[in-house]
């Protein structure tokens, strides 16, 4: 997509170079319009992608070329220039190139408007009136721009790259010249263009008024900082009023005083001037906008100028106790109790460093919003991604943060409290006892989520308990991704939702994540009770689903998903080769089910059965008595039709005796005799007798033979 997109902005820029913004060789109103049209475009196609620097400098070009466009139209032409000033800020504050051709651009834009007539001159001119006082935009006294002027906004090194809101409002054209002209010579200078710098300040102090004393002391002392005077400017700064007082006192300028001190190789000097407005903070207890400036520079110092890590951290720690006097910041607190600690155990000082570097950019912000709060957190979080060592201070602080939320968000929706009582107490001390510690930061985060923008999203905060089910299962922990599916089926059968489509279809989602991924991996280790324990779960769970929460559930949709799970635990009790007695133990609970339930034809049930019982026998022939006996029993107590099955077992127990002949005729005779009695019975339409000789006389005498 992006090279696309590429391709028609060049394209428009190929048709925009028709205009030439050299010559008046196509100046002409119509070319003009249309190179307008085409720009605009180009600036419609790159804005949205001005993060990508390919983007960024088109969107610049368009910019610049369409406050050319303009330049008649004064206030369309500052316009643009503005964004081009305003993007370079916001995306590379170090693009002084192009910061420099914006600043270029305004001041050209109003040496043009300079030279042009001004109406309400001409107009007085041509007045009959003698006595008129005549003022123009250029001398004209009013002054909005340098009101409250400030040095510091122009000193080298220290001036500020930002527009002044204030410059499109000022009605003086010269000071608007003047104003150009200092911002470029401090641009002119970072890039090592100290003519233009020179000259720059030059033209500034040529349209100074007698009146602009501070303008010109600006300008000579950013003379003198290019001749490398230092002790000429700090003369002059240490000449004006700092008197100590319970209130801002412009503390940057002791700043600025230690910068030219360091400069001239004086760091003694340096870290005294900047230790001043320290003091007066903590002596006169009050902050203001540059509390935490002067701090940091101190701080700053101490690590650049002397790597004395010990008095950096110190200082960060006494603006820390400065601010927590005058109002709480819950971030600092947490960071201080839960972070700090630990880093400073494992001597690692430079994350500590940049973890109060964050800290100082939050604590001006006096906020309770609990989002906010968040979002500024997570700078810290962030920053501590790969201190994998840290990572169980770091669940620590996540779960503090936890609870600062719930307190300040108050009540919450049933749905994200049972969320809570799971992941909390159990999910994340799973983590913690595996030493999953990564996982662990990820559920607060996906809690975090939740918590302030989908509490009510039932597929979202479905969707969290898969994904750490899955997680366990990468890491081979089953049984407590089982645990994680287990408090999702309870978390559907309290918060149903209509139909209950989502419940019934998560759950079967979830039988065949546990049939074809971990029981599964449980047969193969050979781990069969687990395989056979974990299909129990399902059948408790489908149970319990059906009895109190989904009543109304279709009786032969219940069972269809129930009996094949009967089946798979009597598989795997075969291949367990387990005694037959577990596995008929697990018929009788299949026969029951759908005895109770009055599902299914039972008859038919006890077919398949005694089908898979003979093939058992077959396969397995060292186990026929103990299988027949059982069947036996089992055919007995669910008191069916016998004559089939019994006459079955007869056969396969007369079978088993065949070594013995004697023997074997008179077992053949006897089941001869019982078999007869019956069919007398049954003839007689007397069915009942004829069970009770299966039952009482012939089943006895085959399992007593079969003991012998």
């Amino acid at each position: 997509m992006l090279k696309y997109r590429t391709s028609i902005i060049t394209g428009y820029f190929s048709f925009n170079h028709q205009y030439d913004f050299l010559s008046t060789r196509y100046d002409n109103e119509p070319c003009r319009i249309m190179a307008i049209d085409y720009f605009q475009k180009v600036e419609k196609q790159c804005s949205p992608y001005v993060q990508n620097k390919q983007y960024y400098l088109y969107t610049l070009q368009c910019y610049e070329r369409l406050a050319i466009l303009y330049r008649n139209n004064n206030n369309r032409s500052f316009d643009y220039y503005e964004k081009m000033i305003r993007l370079c800020l916001k995306y590379h504050p170090d693009d002084l190139g192009n910061l420099t051709i914006g600043y270029e651009g305004l001041l050209k834009t109003y040496q043009q408007q300079r030279m042009e007539p001004s109406e309400s001159l001409s107009v007085l001119l041509c007045s009959d009136h003698e006595e008129t006082s005549v003022t123009s935009n250029e001398t004209s006294t009013s002054d909005v721009l340098f009101q409250n002027f400030k040095p510091l906004h122009f000193a080298f090194e220290f001036y500020e790259k930002q527009l002044d809101p204030r410059l499109k409002a000022e009605p003086n054209l010269h000071k608007k010249i003047i104003y150009c002209h200092l911002k470029l010579a401090a641009l002119y200078y970072d890039q090592n263009k100290i003519d233009e710098a020179k000259h720059s300040l030059s033209q500034a102090i040529s349209f100074c008024q007698p009146t602009d004393m501070k303008i010109t002391q600006i300008c000579d002392e950013n003379l003198f900082f290019i001749q490398r005077k230092f002790d000429l400017i700090i003369q002059s700064y240490l000449a004006r009023s700092f008197n100590p007082v319970d209130h801002c006192i412009d503390e940057d300028n002791y700043c600025y005083i230690a910068h030219l001190y360091t400069k001239a190789n004086k760091l003694q000097s340096a870290e005294r001037i900047l230790q001043k407005p320290l003091e007066n903070f903590e002596q006169y207890n009050y902050i203001c906008s540059h509390t935490i400036y002067c701090y940091t520079k101190l701080a700053d110092f101490y690590q650049l100028n002397y790597k004395d890590i010990g008095s950096t951290i110190r200082t960060y720690e006494r603006a820390i106790q400065l601010f927590k006097k005058h109002h709480q910041n819950p971030v600092t607190l947490i960071v201080e109790e839960y972070l700090v600690p630990h880093f400073k155990q494992t001597n690692d000082f430079d994350i500590i460093i940049d973890i109060f570097k964050i800290l100082y950019q939050i604590l001006p912000n006096d906020t309770t919003d609990i989002s906010i709060l968040y979002n500024q957190t997570k700078r810290i979080w962030r920053l501590l991604i790969n201190k994998f060592d840290a990572y169980k201070s770091i669940l620590n602080s996540y779960d503090a943060f936890l609870d600062l939320t719930l307190k300040s968000i108050g009540s919450i929706t049933p749905q994200m409290t049972m969320v809570l009582d799971h992941y909390r107490p159990h999910f994340v001390d799973i983590c913690i006892n595996a030493n999953l510690l990564h996982l662990g930061i990820k559920i607060y985060q996906q809690l975090f989520s939740l918590l302030f923008k989908y509490s009510t999203d039932m597929m979202k905060i479905i969707d969290l308990y898969h994904l750490i089910a899955g997680e366990f299962v990468k890491k081979k922990l089953f049984d407590e991704s089982i645990d994680v599916y287990e408090h999702l089926l309870v978390f559907l059968n309290q918060h149903p939702t209509t139909g209950q489509f989502i419940e019934v279809d998560k759950i079967e989602f979830i039988f065949y994540f546990w049939k074809h991924r971990i029981i599964s991996e449980y047969l193969l280790e050979k781990k069969y009770d687990a395989a056979i324990d974990l299909y129990y779960r399902m059948i408790y769970c489908l149970e319990n689903y059906r009895l109190n929460f989904h009543m109304t559930y279709y009786e032969y949709d219940f069972a269809s998903k129930l009996m094949p799970i009967y089946d798979e635990i009597s598989s795997i009790q075969y291949l367990k080769n387990d005694e037959f007695h577990q596995i008929m133990l697990v018929y009788q609970e299949k026969v029951n089910f759908l005895i109770k339930n009055q599902v299914g034809n039972v008859q038919t049930q006890i077919n398949t059965i005694f089908t898979q019982c003979e093939h058992y026998a077959t396969v397995h022939p060292e186990k026929k008595k103990e299988i027949y006996t059982e069947l036996s029993d089992f055919i007995q107590k669910n008191r069916l039709d016998y004559l089939p099955y019994l006459s079955s077992l007869d056969d396969a127990l007369t079978q088993l005796k065949s070594s013995n002949s004697s023997r074997l005729m008179y077992l053949h005779q006897q089941i001869c005799n019982y078999r007869h009695k019956a069919k007398t019975y049954l003839d007689e339409n007397r069915p009942h007798k004829a069970e009770q000789v299966y039952r009482e006389e012939l089943s006895p005498f085959l399992l007593e033979n079969h003991a012998r």
